[in-house]
């Protein structure tokens, strides 16, 4: 199976688990069937994220990445592999992709849901407003509670695509990290492994620290808590966000912004 995705698992997994991991993807191969679940996203024990990658498989979705009990996994290109570790505070989620976004799907503990999107048109990531998009009504959190949604309804709405998603007021761009030391990539790569032209470079890694710190505070001035401010690391020059006569920043593109019924 040198041709298949690698595994990555941590130092600590028990060796029954690691077994177990082998022969589902051995199993599945020497058959010519897809690798069970949750076998096939890299993780032992299914979940609500194994359940929704499932069934966004089920709707033609991408599934790009399931980051739930194992939050080990590599990124980029297959000769020159990176490895990242996902925080705690990251939460368990989801990343597929759209022929035009990027969609991450979580689980925070505190405010339950969250769906954040990459969209090329603009270069930026955003909040979906879950509230309007699910029920057009607006919530007084960012997330839902995962007690008031089960997950077939969150795959119903990621499986309808950026068209039936409403943006959030509070839109948020990580910084894009320099290339001026990278090395030339060789154009020859897995498909899985190919950082496509029209890829988010956050998108390969979750945001960092200031990056997080930056994102809260805008939430927070969003929510009229304003006169915040925080040391965070500096940001790459974005390109400026549409604003309405008010200076309220104005509906993206990229999907459908909220209903003024």
């Amino acid at each position: 199976m040198l041709d298949s995705e690698p595994s990555v698992w941590p130092l600590n997994t028990p060796d029954e688990v690691l077994v177990d991991a082998l022969y589902a993807h051995a199993s599945a191969h020497l058959a010519g069937v897809p690798v069970a679940s949750p076998w096939r996203w890299h993780e032992s024990e299914p979940s609500d994220m194994t359940e929704l990658a499932d069934l966004l498989v089920e709707r033609g979705v991408r599934v790009r990445r399931v980051v739930a009990g194992n939050g080990y996994f590599p990124y980029g290109p297959r000769h020159e592999l990176k490895l990242h570790i996902a925080q705690g505070s990251e939460g368990a989620y989801v990343e597929a992709e759209f022929p035009g976004a990027f969609v991450r799907v979580s689980i925070k503990p505190s405010v339950g849901w969250l769906v954040d999107m990459h969209c090329p048109e603009w270069g930026a990531w955003g909040r979906v407003d879950l509230g309007y998009s699910l029920w057009q009504r607006e919530l007084p959190t960012p997330g839902v509670p995962r007690a008031d949604v089960p997950v077939s309804r969150i795959a119903d709405l990621i499986g309808d695509g950026p068209k039936a998603w409403v943006e959030s007021d509070a839109p948020w761009e990580p910084p894009k990290p320099s290339r001026a030391s990278a090395e030339p990539q060789s154009e020859v790569q897995e498909p899985l492994f190919l950082v496509d032209a029209t890829e988010p470079d956050s998108a390969l890694r979750p945001p960092g620290s200031g990056e997080i710190a930056e994102a809260v505070l805008e939430q927070l001035t969003g929510f009229g808590f304003g006169g915040t401010s925080a040391k965070a690391a500096p940001t790459a020059p974005s390109t400026p966000t549409p604003t309405t006569s008010s200076g309220v920043a104005g509906p993206r593109t990229c999907r459908r912004p909220r209903s003024s019924g």
